[in-house]
């Protein structure tokens, strides 16, 4: 037994003291909002495709993936940037705080610095910072501002805020403004992401949420669940007005699901509910709506979970 204690001394001893510092910054896997399927071009909104029929592919199923797409690029160009940072030596590194940087690509017009204070046994604030390329320290501003409770590189719990209004004052090449908030929780099932645009504008009119919250669990087995809201043109109106909808997706391991929708607003008169299921070939085996019954089609019998 006294073996393995010492060879375990040994090997936190000649861990990387950085290592501590690196794992504050939120991994790929922590906060990706998966869905089953998920990857490649779909429906952003029901207006923009044509509405399923039984056997063709769930449209609020494609929804819910074109969303993902959304959330996912607006989170992952915060982790590209940390892990490329933090892949790098710290320029300085204390029992209780550790600095990357600054740090000047070639071709970049801007300095970035990342600061990561130890605060606790494992959690830890941090400061992704930045300023143009030949402006003094002074200039410096949070573009990232976070913090962690860190159990590993892989598993633990934080928050953090993008602000993009930030960025674009330091590089004039960034044309998205607002923020982007986080929260993520991956030390128990489900694990727990929660992503709210704040006054987001990517700056090139693509399909982007100015407001809004989305909040996705994942259990062990990959089940889970994906509430959100957004606008479509659930009625297919002739004016296609635009209703804002509430939806909230769930799904087994197998990838069979179901959608339930509160649309609200645009051409209702009222407000007004929606499901539709899958089969775990992502094909609508059930539709109904309140606002048309004779819309029903498919086995209710077939919505799981």
């Amino acid at each position: 037994m006294k073996r393995y204690v010492v060879i375990a001394m040994f090997m936190i001893g000649c861990a990387n003291p950085a290592d501590q510092f690196r794992s504050a910054a939120p991994s790929q896997q922590a906060v990706n909002i998966n869905v089953p399927g998920a990857g490649g071009s779909s429906a952003s909104s029901v207006s923009e495709s044509e509405q399923a029929l039984v056997g063709q592919r769930a449209t609020f199923y494609e929804i819910t993936r074109g969303v993902t797409t959304v959330v996912n690029g607006g989170v992952g160009l915060t982790l590209l940037v940390l892990e490329h940072i933090t892949d790098t030596t710290p320029s300085s590194l204390t029992a209780t705080h550790a600095t990357w940087g600054p740090h000047t690509e070639a071709l970049s017009p801007t300095t970035w610095k990342f600061d990561v204070e130890k605060t606790g046994a494992i959690e830890y604030t941090y400061v992704l910072s930045a300023k143009p390329r030949f402006a003094q320290d002074s200039a410096y501003q949070g573009i990232i501002v976070g913090k962690a409770h860190v159990v590993s590189h892989l598993v633990g719990a934080g928050e953090f805020l993008f602000d993009f209004t930030a960025m674009r004052a330091v590089d004039p090449g960034v044309r998205a403004q607002g923020g982007i908030a986080v929260k993520y929780d991956n030390t128990s099932s489900p694990r727990v992401v929660e992503v709210a645009f704040k006054n987001f504008d990517d700056g090139i009119g693509s399909y982007t949420p100015n407001d809004a919250l989305y909040r996705y669990a994942e259990n062990a087995d990959t089940s889970g669940n994906f509430e959100f809201v957004t606008k479509a043109d659930v009625d297919h109106d002739p004016l296609r007005a635009t209703e804002v909808v509430g939806i909230k997706s769930q799904w087994l391991a197998s990838g069979q699901g179901r959608s339930d929708v509160k649309a609200t607003g645009g051409s209702l008169a009222s407000d007004q509910t929606l499901t539709e299921c899958w089969s775990n070939s992502f094909a609508r085996t059930y539709f109904t709506d309140t606002w048309n019954p004779s819309d029903t089609e498919g086995d209710v019998a077939s919505c799981k979970p």
